[in-house]
């Protein structure tokens, strides 16, 4: 039981401080525009035409608003 609420404490301080790992992150493009994204809170933005992708426990949504 303890490891279990040690586990979710630091799974919470990771996600806290950084949604995803900064090697996704370099890797990522929009699948729109094919430029860079960049985090801005819990959110890839991307650079270029500015659409927004919500990160969920550490995964990227990279559909587009109009597929999803």
């Amino acid at each position: 039981m303890v490891l279990n609420i040690c586990q979710l404490e630091i799974e919470r301080i990771i996600m806290t401080e950084t949604p995803i790992s900064r090697e996704l992150l370099e890797i990522l493009a929009c699948p729109v525009c094919k430029r860079a994204v960049k985090l801005k809170g819990k959110k890839l933005v991307c650079v270029r035409c500015g659409r927004q992708y919500a990160i969920t426990d550490g995964i990227p949504n990279m559909l587009p608003e109009e597929l999803r």
